[in-house]
Formats: structure tokens, C-alpha cells, sequence
């Protein structure tokens, strides 16, 4: 006399590999697996973060100093270049001295090695305490850093660029970056 089991299969009797059972309870685990493996990718990509602060300085001289950044180039040890576009491209510069930030940039890249980070710089006109209104330059419409850093797959890097505003002798301002203020961090 048999007695009925679970599925149709007799009780006592074993399950063995290749069996129906085996087969019905190894599709539902193996699916799951391999969609929670496939969250854990990041497709050689790693995320980085780009900050602004400004060194005190001749910064003191404007009530406003509006910053407006149309791209982040990064350089790649290989050679290549990717642009991309800022989060929130505009800043006001009187604003990030003191320690405090902006954040331009913070999205998936590449990993890898990168040698340069470039900041194009579209407009920047700020208004000064004296009165009046001026334009900060910078020479070729770009600020960067040679500073060699990397980003590591699925990791965030964190890279704070420093600027400073300097006034030269004609009474010009220029923007300068300031690599002892520039740091990364992962």
C-alpha cells in the first residue's frame, strides 16, 4: 500500500538528483541568485564625487561671486578623456570659504586611473564690496589639476578641489586652482 507524499511521490522514498522535485526546487534558487549576484555589479564603474572650496584670499573683495562650470573633464592615465556634465553647475564662490563645499559632480565613472581634472569654467562675474562688477578669468576658460587618483569599481572617490581668486597688479581677477588645498579621499 503506498501513501501519498508531497508531489505525488511516495512517502519513504527518496529524492534522488535529476528527479522532478530536485529539478522544481533548483530553478526558483538559481534564478535568485543570479539576480542577486547581478545587483553586486558595477559594470567597471566606481563613483566620484566633486566638491569646490575656495582658499581665503582676495575672495574677500566681492559680496558675490557667481561660478558657472559647464563640464568636468577627467584625464585618464591611458590618455583618454571623458566630459561630463556638472549636477548643479553654478556656485557662488563668497560662500565656499571656511571649509565649506559645493557639490559640482557626483555620478558613476569609469574606474581607473586618472591623471587630470578639469573644470570649464563658462561664466564667472562677480560683484565687488567697493561697488561695481568684474569678471574673473580664467586662463583658457579652464581650471585643472594634474593630481594623479583613482576610482575603484563599486567605491565612491571623493576628489575637494580648491580654488583661489587671485588679483594681479592690473587690478584683474583671475581664478587659480590651489593644489595644496585639493585633496582626494576614497
Amino acid at each position: 500500500m503506498a501513501v501519498a507524499g508531497l508531489n505525488g511521490f511516495e512517502a519513504g522514498k527518496a529524492c534522488v538528483a535529476g528527479s522532478t522535485m530536485t529539478k522544481h526546487l533548483l530553478a526558483p534558487v538559481a534564478l535568485f541568485l543570479a539576480l542577486a549576484l547581478s545587483g553586486c555589479s558595477s559594470n567597471g564603474e566606481g563613483t566620484l564625487q566633486v566638491q569646490v572650496t575656495d582658499l581665503p584670499g582676495d575672495i574677500a573683495d566681492f559680496s558675490a561671486l557667481p561660478v558657472t562650470v559647464s563640464s568636468i573633464e577627467l584625464t585618464m592615465k591611458d590618455g583618454g578623456k571623458e566630459s561630463y556634465a556638472p549636477s548643479d553647475g553654478t556656485f557662488d564662490l563668497t560662500t565656499l570659504v571656511n571649509g565649506n563645499t559645493t557639490t559640482l559632480f557626483k555620478d558613476d565613472v569609469k574606474a581607473g586611473n586618472y591623471t587630470r581634472l578639469a573644470l570649464k569654467v563658462r561664466d564667472a562675474t562677480g560683484t565687488l564690496k567697493s561697488g561695481g562688477q568684474v569678471a574673473v578669468t580664467t586662463p583658457g576658460g579652464t581650471l585643472f589639476l594634474e593630481q594623479a587618483f583613482t576610482v575603484k569599481e563599486g567605491e565612491e572617490t571623493n576628489f575637494l578641489f580648491d580654488v583661489v581668486v587671485h588679483k594681479e597688479g592690473n587690478g584683474q581677477y583671475i581664478f587659480q586652482p590651489n593644489a595644496s588645498g585639493s585633496r582626494v579621499t576614497n
